[in-house]
């Protein structure tokens, strides 16, 4: 049997069905026109509409937003700043020193200072191999000076506005101060007292003390404060009889001072200048006691060279012509070589052959007649040295 279909009748309408549609045709005939149908929303569907237009609103804004951003091209990679690790410099290759064997050997204490690290001392043998570690701290380590035996080393210790003379053992061992104040060192021949540049905030002064008694002090020069000149870089001839030094005591009062080389007697009488020629000479040692080494500036290269001169008649000469700025000239304790300091563009005679190099601060060896130039190191950033060898 077929089911009844809803949508389908037989003619007649229900009578409610037939009374309503009465009712409207009745009232559009009194108007002339069919009546509105009026639909009535309640307030809350407008509240869930307007929800509902909101929520597909955005996504439509974000999805927009989302595919924009897809097709702009990938930022580049964030770049990686490279990691700042220590560099290990020379000196943290080098080992510490051991006792010299005997019978003693010559050999070479530098200031060394090589990666803009505090100075420290190095000790090596005469033709620069073997180096090792004499000091190994974060204070400043300068201006060694060994004993005329060989067999212990004064230098300064601390920064230059507090400086301290400190005595060692050769091997770097026994390390202890030995006076409060003071910088450059030097000894007496028979190795029984100390001369040294006395620091001062106006001016310098050379004191000596005995090395027994390092707390009883002698001036020996004692400056005019009202002039503020200085001396200083004290160094005892090899026969004991005088003390050489730099002063601008000649230059107070003027403009631009300059240093020339002066003398005195241990006990500090005798002082008198050697040099008066208005230009400045600079880092003197003995070579004999006849004659004092100095570093002298020359024009055509704008350097320092190497110069000798006569403490009687004042005659100088220039020993070395390679370039460079040169520092702390040393004479060998056989008479034959000039050991010294070089940095800067060198070329030249240098180890038997002609060259042209750079070094910052590398140890050179020449002989007394200026000849014969000899690189012992390479750069080690060196501010200071001495030699010793047997007699």
């Amino acid at each position: 049997m077929s089911q009844p279909n809803p949508f389908e009748h037989d003619g007649e309408l229900p009578d409610h069905i037939a009374q309503e549609l009465a009712n409207q045709d009745s009232a559009s005939a009194g108007k002339g026109k069919r009546a509105p149908v009026t639909v009535t929303v309640k307030p809350g569907v407008w509240f869930m509409m307007l929800t509902w237009a909101i929520v597909v609103g955005s996504l439509c804004i974000i999805t927009l937003v989302s595919v924009f951003m897809e097709m702009r091209p990938p930022p580049p990679p964030p770049v990686r700043q490279p990691t700042a690790t220590p560099r290990p410099t020379l000196l943290d290759d080098l080992p510490a020193c051991k006792p010299l064997p005997r019978p003693r050997q010559g050999f070479i204490v530098v200031e060394a200072a090589p990666d803009d690290t505090p100075p420290e001392l190095l000790r090596m043998n005469l033709s620069g191999e073997a180096q090792c570690r004499l000091t190994d701290n974060s204070v400043p380590d300068r201006h060694p000076a060994i004993s005329p035996d060989g067999e212990r080393i004064l230098f300064t210790r601390g920064e230059r506005d507090s400086s301290r003379l400190w005595l060692m053992h050769t091997d770097g061992s026994a390390a202890r101060e030995l006076l409060s104040y003071g910088t450059e060192g030097d000894w007496s021949p028979d190795g029984e007292q100390i001369v040294f540049t006395a620091p001062f905030i106006r001016a310098a002064d050379i004191q000596r003390f005995d090395i027994n008694t390092p707390g009883e002090v002698t001036a020996l020069t004692r400056d005019d404060y009202d002039a503020e000149y200085n001396d200083f870089s004290p160094r005892w001839s090899p026969d004991g009889a005088w003390i050489a030094l730099l002063s601008d005591r000649l230059a107070a009062g003027v403009g631009t001072p300059y240093l020339e080389i002066c003398r005195l007697r241990p006990d500090g009488s005798d002082l008198h200048c050697l040099t008066q020629n208005e230009t400045s000479e600079m880092q003197i040692a003995w070579l004999d006691s006849e004659h004092i080494l100095y570093l002298g500036f020359v024009s055509e290269r704008a350097g320092l060279e190497l110069f000798v001169m006569n403490v009687t008649d004042g005659r100088t000469r220039r020993l070395t012509h390679d370039g460079g700025f040169k520092l702390s000239p040393v004479a060998g304790g056989d008479g034959r070589f000039i050991y010294y300091i070089n940095s800067g563009t060198i070329t030249g005679e240098v180890n038997n052959g002609r060259m042209t190099a750079s070094v910052q601060g590398a140890v050179y060896r020449v002989q007394v007649d200026g000849t014969q130039a000899r690189l012992l190191t390479g750069s080690l950033e060196a501010q200071s040295l001495d030699v010793w060898q047997p007699r």
